[in-house]
């Protein structure tokens, strides 16, 4: 039984993309492989009760209940865990993750119904941990775990190998989901399974960057490892032919460090008739490759910028500058892209100040992308924010609050901006990009289908209703920006 808890409210919102769990999907291939049979509970999309989750387990009796989870959820992980213990007391209860990963002793320490940490990549891991739980084997064998032994004590085991190659993984994944109880929500800006059947797909995994705000890597490495064009052929046919898929988001954020498969790949899902979208580094890009993938279909790329400011760029390692920023989305207008994203991090490095967010207000103005996203730093553990705000002290340890949306941050203020100084700068930058006479009139002429109006009016009610719970939470109003660094000279 493998399971996604539910995460904090203010993450359920329909302006939010909400995606299947791949991973939990890979997991369930290698054990289905195996010769188990493999449920999974996705609480993200359907509601939770603890009832019917005990129930459930007694009807199925499963070998272990395995949790992936953020850090915002790991309070529900712990909360759960100690409920399903409380019934079931021998029932192995396993958590991996990003979080998990980050602080497998401390996670171990602080939920108390937890038995295992599956620490990194999961396949290999869960492969052995099945097979000796199965069998009832001695645990300290198993690479890539954490464990707590019968004396109460910690055992932190050797980490797992990464896959060699990821043609391990199982093309099928999608075959574990129901895709109907993610139909309301839209899986990328602009892509809603209300009006279209689409899929998520990997294409590799691992990081060559070492952004100061992320810890993707602790889990796939630094080193890229690709799925051969074969594998993610076997997969696109399946979902063409089983699914009905119509388009597919790529979701993993190294797609453009490969030209060849972006080419190759393109080709094909042209070739069964399917439209895509997927991230992009702006460095990473050509004009000649973003007009190559227009034409194979891409419909969106969602590009991760963070600042207007070079210096903060290059304090978060982003490795960008804004000439390839601007370049990038000049080419991608020329080339005729359906849709421009833009991913921007106020506080992204902790020495942001008020002047470097009005660079990154006035980039988002020039670059005028069609859908723009504006977060507050979030320090996942694992990050080099993380280990850098711990070690003055000002983080609050409540991981609910961890998340990049959030109204209560974990930490009071950054070096120069207060934490209630970030939250208004970013509910004034979307609220003043979005209600722009400029950017309605520019949504409005490239409107291409009617239903399309429909889905653009309920993702403004979103927004609309995020930014009133964010005034009204803050206690603030427009005056604010009277007390503070008049940064908003439009």
């Amino acid at each position: 039984m493998l399971i996604r808890p539910p995460v904090p409210k203010e993450l359920r919102c329909g302006h939010l993309s909400v995606q299947v769990p791949l991973n939990l999907g890979y997991l369930a291939g290698v054990l289905a492989n195996m010769g188990f049979e493999v449920d999974i509970w996705d609480y993200t999309v359907i509601p939770y009760n603890s009832q019917q989750l005990l129930q459930y387990i007694q009807l199925r009796q499963p070998i272990f209940v395995g949790f992936t989870a953020q850090t915002s959820s790991i309070g529900f992980v712990g909360f759960m865990a100690a409920k399903i213990k409380r019934f079931y007391p021998g029932l192995p209860i396993i958590v991996g993750g990003v979080h998990a990963t980050a602080l497998p002793v401390e996670t171990l320490e602080e939920l108390p119904g937890v038995d295992i940490i599956v620490v990194g990549e999961g396949e290999l891991t869960i492969q052995q941990l099945a097979e000796a739980l199965l069998l009832k084997k001695d645990l300290s064998a198993v690479a890539g775990i954490a464990l707590r032994q019968e004396d109460g004590k910690i055992q932190l085991n050797p980490r797992q190998p990464l896959l060699k190659s990821l043609d391990y993984l199982d093309y099928r994944v999608h075959r574990f989901f129901n895709h109907r109880h993610y139909r309301h929500n839209h899986v990328s800006r602009g892509f809603s399974r209300r009006y279209l059947r689409i899929a998520e797909l990997i294409t590799a995994r691992g990081c060559p960057h070492n952004c100061v705000f992320c810890a993707g890597h602790l889990s796939f490495g630094n080193s890229v490892r690709f799925r051969s064009l074969s594998h993610l052929a076997y997969e696109i046919d399946y979902l063409k032919k089983d699914l009905r898929i119509q388009h597919i988001s790529i979701e993993d954020d190294t797609l453009s460090l490969n030209p060849k498969l972006v080419d190759e790949l393109g080709a094909y899902l042209k070739g069964k008739n399917i439209s895509w979208n997927c991230n992009a580094r702006v460095d990473e890009v050509t004009p000649a490759l973003i007009y190559r993938m227009v034409r194979n279909n891409c419909q969106k790329i969602s590009f991760g910028i963070e600042s207007g400011s070079e210096r903060i760029l290059r304090l978060a390692k982003k490795r960008i500058n804004l000439s390839q920023i601007k370049e990038a989305f000049l080419s991608c207008r020329r080339a005729g892209l359906r849709y421009l994203e833009a991913n921007f991090m106020l506080g992204s490095h902790p020495d942001e100040m008020p002047d470097d967010i009005f660079q990154t207000q006035r980039l988002i103005f020039e670059l005028k992308p069609d859908f723009v996203t504006v977060t507050v730093m979030c320090p996942f553990p694992g990050t080099e924010n993380f280990l850098a705000l711990d070690s003055q002290g000002v983080l609050k340890k409540n991981w609910m609050r961890y998340n990049l949306v959030s109204r209560n941050l974990p930490y009071c203020r950054l070096n120069h901006l207060t934490a209630q100084e970030l939250l208004f700068y970013r509910d004034k930058i979307m609220r003043s990009y979005y209600t722009s006479l400029r950017y309605l009139w520019q949504r409005f002429t490239q409107l291409r289908q009617l239903n399309e109006l429909g889905y653009l009016v309920r993702l403004a009610r979103s927004l609309q209703r995020a930014y009133r719970r964010e005034r009204c939470f803050l206690g603030i109003s427009d005056n604010y920006l009277l007390q503070v660094k008049p940064i908003f000279k439009l």
